[in-house]
């Protein structure tokens, strides 16, 4: 999808326990490996991080990625690791491609 018809990033997204925050910060890090990551939720803080040198359409999916993780914490769903980011990538895919249906029929 083109990113000029992409919106800005929100300033905060809905998960079931209430908004959550949406922040760009620069370098960010993931605290369990210590490798760079292009997004984060940090359940403690109840926000989400996305790295800001994303461009916007990495940045939506990114997001998307995260708000997922947001969910599953909310609703207390426990999963091995790999499977759930395996179910938040794949509903980051299906949104983009929603967003981008939704954008080619306009």
């Amino acid at each position: 999808m083109p990113e000029h018809r992409l919106p800005r990033l929100p300033r905060q997204v809905y998960a079931p326990a209430g908004p959550v925050p949406v922040v760009r910060r620069k370098d960010l890090v993931n605290p369990d490996t210590g490798d760079a990551c292009d997004g984060l939720w940090v359940p403690d803080e109840r926000r989400i991080y996305i790295e800001r040198r994303l461009g916007l359409a990495s940045a939506h999916q990114t997001l998307r990625h995260e708000q997922f993780h947001a969910w599953v914490d909310d609703l207390r769903i426990q999963l091995p690791k790999e499977k759930l980011e395996l179910l938040c990538d794949l509903y980051a895919m299906g949104r983009m491609g929603e967003d981008w249906e939704r954008q080619r029929a306009s």
